[in-house]
Parts: C-alpha cells; sequence; structure tokens
C-alpha cells in the first residue's frame, strides 16, 4: 500500500504522460493484444448515447423558449450541462482513439480516400441526418423492426456467401475483416452487438424526430397568437370611450 501511495502521490502524477498508452484503447478484460472489435462497438455505442442525449438537451431547452425568456441562451450556466458535456467530448475521444488504433492496426481494412468513398461512407451519413431535419415524414419507434431486419439478412447473406467460399477485396477470406465467420466465437458477439447499435441508431433518430416535430409546432403556435391592432382613425370606438 505504501509503494502505491508513493506512486500516486507524486508531482509528475499531475502531467498526462503514461508509460502504457495501449491502455487507452483496450479493455481491462480482453486477452488478445491490439484492440477488440467488441471493445470498439461498445466505445461507439457508448459516445453515440452520449452524443444523441446531449443534443437532446439543447432541443429541450429551445422547446422552453418563449416570447419573454430565452431558455436556450441560458443553457451554458448550469453546472450539470458542463459535467455532461465533458463526458460526452470524454466518450467520443475515447471512440476515436480506439478507431485510430485499429487503423494503423489493420491498414487492409481502410479503403482508399476518394470523392465515391466520401460520399458513401460519409456524406451518405450526413446527407440523412439533414433530410430527417428538414422532412415532415412520421417515424414510428416501432419501425426498428424494419431496420433490424435489414442487418439480420445482410447477416445471413455473408454467412451464406462465407460457407459458399465467397471472397473479399484482394481474396480476402471474409467480406470485412469483422465479420470473418470462420471464428464465430468472436464474429457472433460483433452481429449481436451491431444489431444492437441499429436499434440505438433508430431510437436516436426518434428522439431527433419527437425534437423536430416539438420545435416545428411551438413555431406554428406563436405565429398563430391573435395580434392586438391598433384602431384606425375609420373605425367605430366602442360608446365608453367615447363618453370619456
Amino acid at each position: 500500500m505504501k509503494t502505491i501511495l508513493r506512486q500516486e502521490i507524486n508531482i509528475r502524477c499531475l502531467g498526462f504522460s503514461h508509460d502504457r498508452p495501449e491502455q487507452f484503447v483496450r479493455c481491462q478484460w480482453q486477452k488478445n493484444d491490439g484492440v477488440s472489435i467488441i471493445y470498439l462497438v461498445y466505445r461507439w455505442i457508448f459516445g453515440i448515447l452520449f452524443l444523441s442525449v446531449w443534443i437532446w438537451s439543447f432541443f429541450s431547452a429551445a422547446q422552453q423558449n418563449t416570447p419573454t425568456e430565452n431558455f436556450l441562451s441560458k443553457w451554458p450556466i448550469y453546472l450539470t450541462n458542463w459535467g455532461y458535456t465533458l463526458c460526452t467530448a470524454q466518450a467520443l475521444l475515447a471512440a476515436g482513439l480506439v478507431t485510430q488504433q485499429l487503423v494503423k492496426e489493420r491498414k487492409t481494412a481502410v479503403h482508399n480516400l476518394t470523392a465515391l468513398n466520401l460520399l458513401m461512407h460519409a456524406f451518405n451519413s450526413i446527407l440523412m441526418v439533414l433530410d430527417i431535419i428538414l422532412v415532415a415524414h412520421p417515424f414510428r419507434l416501432i419501425h426498428f423492426c424494419w431496420s433490424l431486419l435489414f442487418i439480420f439478412v445482410y447477416f445471413c447473406f455473408s454467412v451464406i456467401y462465407h460457407l459458399a467460399g465467397g471472397t473479399g477485396k484482394n481474396n480476402a477470406p471474409s467480406i470485412y475483416p469483422a465479420l470473418d465467420w470462420s471464428k464465430v466465437e468472436s464474429t457472433l458477439p460483433i452481429a449481436i452487438l451491431g444489431m444492437l447499435a441499429v436499434i440505438l441508431a433508430h431510437f436516436c433518430t426518434w428522439l431527433a424526430v419527437i425534437a423536430r416535430n416539438r420545435i416545428a409546432r411551438s413555431k406554428d403556435d406563436k405565429s398563430e397568437e391573435p395580434k392586438i391592432s391598433k384602431l384606425s382613425s375609420n373605425q367605430v370606438q366602442p360608446m365608453d370611450v367615447v363618453m370619456s
């Protein structure tokens, strides 16, 4: 115990250097070296969940705006929001570090950075989020079953393709390194986590649509409030006004 205290109560511990940087990209319980795909999926689910709630807090504050008070402008003054912002930043940073390490370890799994790949893997998500914000389409929570069915069918296809002897790019033994069905004990948990991630993404989208609808409704209600106009000179005034 004395040795541990001497190590911890040290001026060097005030900095951010560490003699084992690999601990920042590994799970405590993993046995193999390198990045665990299961841990990577966990980090992104964790980060997306924090980010979704953080964004939702903005929508909630904006919904409470009134003609006399802007609640959204007061969002940054609360300690709770400060703390949650730090939690969100930490969650996204952790996901980014693990992803960066995986890219270094598996360069063959990374597509060349071309305009087509950017449009296929990044801009599509941005455009879909933008579309959700702009359209007036209804979005049902129960419809997560269709998203789940889509990813389930693809996983079934990948299994059949593997059993039929199909290969990936450059004759790789699998379509994606994470979906190597010759290693069922590691691939099956990844597939299950992937389906759970789809459900989480659907739930977060549903929350975003609720926020969109409420904000749109609040603006419509404000625009429909009756306005009291001043009497013009040619309007007939009430008798009590004339008598006074």
